[in-house]
């Protein structure tokens, strides 16, 4: 913050907080590989195949988009660019349907009674 009140005008301000919430993400995210939750456990598996269904046709409509495009044509790229749009909103809808049903419990144990009486 001093850098910017020497030099409000260079966006250091903006910097600092970016870099930040860019760090907080960060924690965030290791905390979350790091984790035992298991977002799908319970989760019907008719969702789940149709997620991985999805998944798998997105990855064939990339490979034939990036092949289309290799060889000069546009149109098909571009026609496979919006099944690629398409797929990856169902694929969104799945994801947000195998992840609502419950949050993730947290299992507590009851601390133990301090028998010192205080």
């Amino acid at each position: 913050m001093a850098l910017h009140r020497q030099q409000p005008g260079n966006g250091l301000d903006r910097a600092a907080f970016e870099s930040s919430e860019l760090s907080r993400a960060r924690s965030l995210l290791d905390v979350l590989a790091t984790s035992a939750i298991d977002v799908r456990a319970g989760v019907d598996g008719a969702l789940l195949d149709r997620e991985r269904a999805i998944r798998a046709r997105l990855a064939d409509k990339d490979v034939a988009q990036r092949r289309a495009r290799d060889n000069g044509d546009t149109a098909a790229a571009a026609a496979f660019a919006r099944e690629i749009d398409e797929l990856a909103r169902s694929l969104q809808v799945a994801e947000s349907q195998i992840i609502a049903p419950s949050p993730p419990r947290v299992e507590c144990e009851p601390a133990p009674a301090d028998e010192s009486g205080g």
